[in-house]
């Protein structure tokens, strides 16, 4: 558990910092390769530059492009991201949406089960006790779900993560078996 909890720690940091290594590894491996062919890169700038102030071009200018190209291709990059998160977040909510009817309308037919269960004379109320906190648990878990921002696994399983019960409270359900 602490093993795997260490790793996405680690993918968490890599994912934050990945256009960092793409750009160090960009130019590792490219310094590395002028370095094999013996180029000197420096002098073809200078080469370049002197091409420039022939036709009368400041090095300024094509600095200032640089960096306004560079802040270009940030923000292109920031506004995909936003638009996959906005697409996510509307794939979410209409999941959410659907989600909250079904479960819904299976908390309303679970209703009418309880009235005829309190109805019963030989109905066990601990067993309609134990009912009533598991469908107070749906619906509180439910409103959690509904009001979660930030669509993240990790926050959405802390916004619905089931409150730790005393050990009387603690209910065991033995389903077909299993």
């Amino acid at each position: 558990m602490m093993m795997k909890i260490r790793r996405e720690i680690v993918v968490e940091k890599i994912n934050k910092y990945k256009y960092i290594l793409i750009g160090l590894i960009i130019a590792i491996t490219g310094y590395t390769y002028t370095l094999l062919i013996n180029w000197d890169i420096i002098n073809n700038v200078n080469i370049y530059l002197s091409f420039t102030k022939k036709y009368g071009l400041d090095e300024a200018f094509f600095i200032w492009i640089f960096c306004f190209l560079f802040f270009m291709i940030l923000n292109l990059v920031e506004s995909f991201k936003r638009k996959i998160y906005l697409q996510k977040k509307k794939a979410y909510l209409s999941m959410l949406d659907e989600s909250n009817h079904m479960i819904k309308k299976l908390l309303y037919q679970l209703q009418i089960i309880r009235m005829e269960a309190k109805n019963s004379p030989n109905f066990d109320k601990q067993v309609l006790r134990m009912f009533d906190t598991s469908i107070e648990d749906a619906v509180t878990m439910l409103n959690k779900l509904s009001d979660i921002k930030k669509i993240d696994k990790d926050h959405i399983f802390k916004k619905i993560k089931p409150k730790e019960r005393s050990r009387d409270q603690k209910i065991k359900i033995d389903l077909f078996g299993y």
